[in-house]
């Protein structure tokens, strides 16, 4: 008889011993069975409610990832007993990991209230504002943390962090300055103050110190196959964004092969992160059948529908084409709301279980139910709910501006809740796209694992850039496209014809969005640029590399003629 099946016949001739079902949770740890051991856990809990007994029930409801039931259970001790502060922050932590961003910022804010000096709980209420583009909210809590461990290292240099994002690059220097005078900066501390020695143009500097810490951590990258996933997540997140680091650097001193290289190696160290293997199947997986269904979504989406509440503003492209340039530009405007890549649609697509408890996976839930007679207003309230959760801050009046490049594969979906908003394509040289999107620094995720690496990215706009020319001429929507270059020759004449065809009348702050982006967090790889007037030194960048680009060069020239680039 196994452990776990001999736990479990003493458990049910001991029903009321709350011992024996400590002992059916720990044999189904042991086995690899979350089902069992959370069953096991909510026992536990009807015998001897207590903290501890709740605590436990949430973990194991964790482990069987059901992290909406485990938040409640928290919430429930919460109720019930005066909890501690580990209990209070894992309640607030969890609720996060729910995906309802506007809750978890609620229970961080009850949490602070029970424990307001708790350094640790201001930082992640910070780090989470930042996630929903408070700015503000951020670097008010982030500061309040290192007020009360002043010299708490790790909240220093995250504090350097969130202000060289935010482009408070003094202070950032000065959170720096503070940490290194206690002990030497750690590698991430280290990293930053490299970045903003770039910033600085002083890339010799930057550059040497880069190069010098990549020595330093050899060791560590040595041992990464024998470290636990945390540490691999770490690893491979530093040392990606070390050698984008570099590869700036190298860029800015006109050592062009290299940089290549350097930003090749940023690709190989990104993927060695944990979530990517899996990630990124899965997320090819997701794109391929959601383009698969578009067409017919978009047939559905003909029969006359007429929605209540507003209608958003889609902004869809290839990333690093210009469409968080567009965002914020029409942003700027009175009547626009930016919500800058909260992802609603592709968070909407997640949940149609939410919907129907029986529903197959997005697009085969849809795809199932076109004939439902109340589907598209089901949709459309849907929208409007999960954005509730992901975008801060309430847009009264003004209509929504959901940019999320690979929007395009939701096409269909979006024309079914809204076939009378507006598309707008950004396009850009895709041999200049391909070029930026190697350089940058991504989320870890799936969509942006196929980014990392040059053959994968041409892959990938190859993919994009053939749906959208096969799907435009289909869509219910009204849509119109716009060049990356056009923008920056005259930003002001192409964002007033876009107004013009939103029916908006002109406003002058469109043409100097940048002085509004300077109070936000921009939680895009953009987040330099957007806060600075529009240059124009990016455009034909791919001419400088030539010769490393050349393996690829014959696909994306092919790729250019198609989308009407020289």
């Amino acid at each position: 008889m196994d452990p776990l099946t001999r736990a479990l016949a003493q458990a049910r001739a001991t029903p009321r011993s709350p011992q024996a079902w400590v002992g059916v949770i720990r044999a189904a740890g042991q086995a690899d069975r979350p089902k069992e051991a959370a069953a096991a856990a909510e026992m536990l809990v009807r015998l001897a409610p207590s903290e501890g007994t709740f605590q436990v029930w949430a973990a194991a409801l964790l482990d069987d990832g059901r992290p909406s039931a485990a938040a409640a259970a928290l919430s429930k001790a919460i109720q019930l007993f005066p909890v501690g502060v580990e209990t209070s922050r894992t309640h607030a932590e969890t609720v996060r990991a729910t995906g309802d961003l506007t809750g978890a910022l609620k229970a961080w804010d009850a949490h602070l209230e029970r424990h307001p000096t708790d350094a640790s709980g201001h930082f992640q209420r910070g780090r989470l504002a930042r996630d929903l583009h408070d700015g503000a909210g951020a670097l008010e809590h982030i500061r309040r943390a290192v007020e009360l461990a002043p010299d708490d290292v790790s909240l220093l240099c995250g504090l350097a962090v969130v202000e060289e994002t935010a482009n408070n690059l003094d202070e950032a220097r000065e959170a720096l300055d503070h940490a290194e005078a206690h002990e030497p900066l750690p590698p991430t501390g280290r990293m930053i103050r490299a970045r903003l020695l770039r910033r600085e143009k002083r890339h010799t500097e930057a550059l040497t110190m880069l190069d010098q810490l990549v020595s330093d951590l050899r060791d560590w990258v040595s041992n990464v196959d024998s470290s636990s996933p945390d540490d691999r997540k770490t690893r491979a997140s530093l040392l990606a964004q070390i050698h984008a680091e570099r590869g700036h650097c190298l860029q800015a001193l006109d050592r062009i092969d290299e940089a290549f290289e350097a930003f090749e190696e940023k690709g190989f160290r990104f993927l060695d992160h944990p979530v990517y293997p899996s990630a990124i199947h899965q997320w090819n997986d997701r794109i391929t059948a959601a383009a698969a269904a578009n067409a017919t979504l978009l047939d559905a989406a003909r029969e006359p529908f007429a929605g209540e509440g507003p209608a958003p503003v889609f902004v869809v492209g290839f990333p690093r084409s210009g469409t968080t340039l567009v965002e914020h530009s029409l942003g700027a405007h009175p009547a626009l709301y930016a919500t800058d890549e909260s992802g609603v649609a592709d968070a909407l697509s997640m949940t149609l279980r939410g919907l129907w408890p029986d529903a197959s996976p997005y697009p085969e839930g849809l795809l199932e139910r076109l004939d439902s007679p109340d589907l598209r207003s089901r949709l459309r309230q849907s929208w409007y709910a999960v954005s509730r959760q992901l975008v801060l801050g309430d847009p009264g009046e003004r209509r929504v501006i959901d940019k999320m490049p690979f929007n395009l594969y939701h096409l269909g979906m979006l024309g079914l809740m809204f076939p009378e908003s507006p598309v707008i394509m950004v396009l850009r040289d895709p041999r200049d796209s391909a070029l930026s999107c190697l350089m940058q620094r991504f989320t870890a995720n799936g969509a942006m694992g196929t980014l990392q690496r040059m053959d994968t990215i041409v892959e990938a706009q190859e993919r994009f850039f053939g749906h959208w020319l096969e799907v435009r001429d289909h869509l219910v929507q009204p849509w119109r496209e716009v060049r990356y270059e056009t923008l920056i020759d005259d930003l002001g004449a192409e964002i007033g014809d876009m107004l013009q065809w939103l029916e908006l009348p002109w406003d002058p702050a469109v043409a100097t969005f940048w002085e509004s982006a300077q109070d936000r967090v921009i939680n895009t790889a953009s987040y330099a640029q957007v806060t600075q007037p529009v240059y124009t030194h990016a455009r034909a960048r791919w001419k400088r590399y030539v010769g490393p680009m050349a393996p690829w060069m014959p696909r994306l020239e092919k790729l250019a003629q198609r989308l009407g680039y020289p």
